[in-house]
């Protein structure tokens, strides 16, 4: 697994800040981004896999997406934006 995240935290901080998350989607979402999987974020947060599942479903929603891969394009296309502005 990877032992670096691709944003740093101030990227991340006014990226989720921007975007509107709460902060589990928030550490949710930069997990997946991260390349995580639902159990190793579940036991990470100590939470369910169903609850990940339930955060993702949300977050989907938020970014108008249907599964991890569309998430990540969008995050990033979101983020690109955000340096523009």
């Amino acid at each position: 697994m990877r032992k670096y995240s691709v944003f740093s935290d101030k990227e991340w901080n006014a990226l989720s800040q921007r975007i509107g998350l709460t902060e589990r989607q928030s550490a949710i979402l930069k997990m997946v981004i991260d390349r995580h999987h639902d159990q190793e974020i579940a036991r990470k947060l100590n939470i369910t896999t169903r609850t990940v599942r339930s955060h993702l479903t949300a977050i989907f929603k938020v970014f108008n997406v249907r599964d991890r891969t569309s998430l990540v394009v969008e995050v990033f296309a979101r983020f690109r934006n955000l340096e523009r502005s």
